[in-house]
């Protein structure tokens, strides 16, 4: 899904994958610690990984990178 290939995800979902559930986990700062200020290639592996700790959905992050080809295949094979 990060690079935008439909193509890859119609075999996720082809080979059991759902759209529906996620893989990242929920990035808890504590106190009197900063955030790391991680440097990107590009403002869509920013993205990406912000939602991949924001236990986005494969549908969000899709509709967050723009990808809506993707998407709606997501939602047409939920």
């Amino acid at each position: 899904m990060r690079e935008g290939c439909l193509e890859t995800v119609k075999i996720l979902v082809e080979a059991g994958a759902k759209g529906d559930l996620n893989s990242g986990e929920l990035v808890k700062v504590e106190e009197g610690e900063e955030a790391d200020d991680e440097e990107f290639d590009s403002l869509e592996e920013k993205y990406f990984m912000e939602a991949f700790k924001n236990c986005m959905t494969p549908l969000q992050v899709a509709t967050v990178l723009g990808y809506d080809e993707i998407a709606v295949f997501l939602i047409q094979n939920a």
